[in-house]
């Protein structure tokens, strides 16, 4: 279980990594730095999305339909 909480923990992580990524794109969009921040925090988001989703399978609960739908096929657990 401390597995399911460590994912679900770095989920939500990377899910706020990447609205503070993007606000701050949006106050600076002509900035590289920041274009690159924002696509590897989403790519982080994602990691963490797969992480919890193979968390939820190996503690035998259902995933969300929604959770992976951006995922491709060779990268679901």
């Amino acid at each position: 279980m401390s597995e399911l909480h460590a994912a679900l923990v770095a989920r939500e992580h990377a899910e706020s990594d990447v609205r503070k990524a993007v606000a701050a794109l949006l106050q600076r969009p002509q900035n590289v730095d920041l274009q690159g921040t924002v696509r590897l925090s989403q790519i982080r988001e994602r990691v963490a999305r797969i992480r919890y989703a193979t968390a939820l399978q190996a503690a035998g609960w259902a995933v969300p339909e929604d959770l992976l739908d951006d995922v491709p096929d060779c990268q679901r657990p």
